[in-house]
């Protein structure tokens, strides 16, 4: 499985200097997840305050040259906030922000993984998508344009069953997300990325037997162009 990784925030200073201001103590606050989007730096950051620690949505400002100014930020305590990407999701080239939350909903009581989608003026953010389900009971996911259709697509590594999963592609159509295509059930997907126009690898586990696989999207489905077998 996947698993998370916090990175201090001195080491992100590091990556991307003034990112979130000057602090009293870099113990006090930690970065969950960042994306950089032209002058901008979008941030989820876990802070430590006199009630304990709470979860926000930073975003910077490059005002000039090395100097970074706070523009906004938001509470997003009771979401557990854990990945954020930037993207055009319906082609109208406005940035969105996308958002992993892990939260129950009205409808259902168990927490899981969920997407908030939302756009930003400059000065207040707005909600564009918060469906409380898409992809089923997912692990991860990525936003990029890799197939000749309008807008972005967003790639979902989706757990079928006990360390059995699957890629879906979705993309955006009027006014909610649609399935594009859905691969064959693999073992554990440990890693995915786009490495091409209509071309994912994936890596899967099961048991000893680890395999890089190429896939591409063909009449709805995700099929493979080919394999590598690497036995442990």
């Amino acid at each position: 499985m996947r698993i998370l990784c916090i990175l201090l925030l001195t080491v992100l200073i590091t990556l991307v200097p003034g990112l979130i201001g000057s602090l009293e103590s870099a113990e006090q606050e930690t970065i969950i997840d960042y994306a950089k989007e032209g002058s901008r730096v979008y941030a989820l950051v876990k802070q430590k305050g006199p009630s304990g620690y709470r979860d926000y949505l930073v975003i910077n400002q490059r005002v000039e040259k090395g100097q970074d100014q706070q523009i906004f930020k938001k509470d997003f305590m009771q979401l557990k906030p854990w990945k954020i990407e930037i993207a055009d999701m319906d082609g109208d080239h406005e940035q969105e922000i996308i958002i992993a939350v892990h939260k129950t909903t009205h409808f259902d009581a168990q927490e899981k993984n969920r997407l908030f989608i939302l756009n930003f003026d400059g000065e207040r953010l707005y909600k564009k998508w918060t469906g409380s389900q898409i992809a089923g009971v997912w692990n991860d996911f990525h936003a990029e344009d890799f197939l000749p259709i309008q807008g972005d697509e967003l790639i979902f590594i989706e757990q079928v069953s006990d360390n059995r999963e699957r890629i879906c592609i979705y993309y955006w159509f009027d006014f909610g997300f649609v399935l594009l295509a859905a691969s064959e059930v693999y073992g554990d997907i440990t890693a995915f990325c786009v490495i091409g126009e209509n071309r994912i690898q994936i890596t899967s586990h099961m048991g000893q037997e680890k395999k890089i696989r190429t896939l591409m999207v063909d009449n709805g489905k995700m099929i493979e162009v080919d394999q590598i077998r690497i036995e442990r």
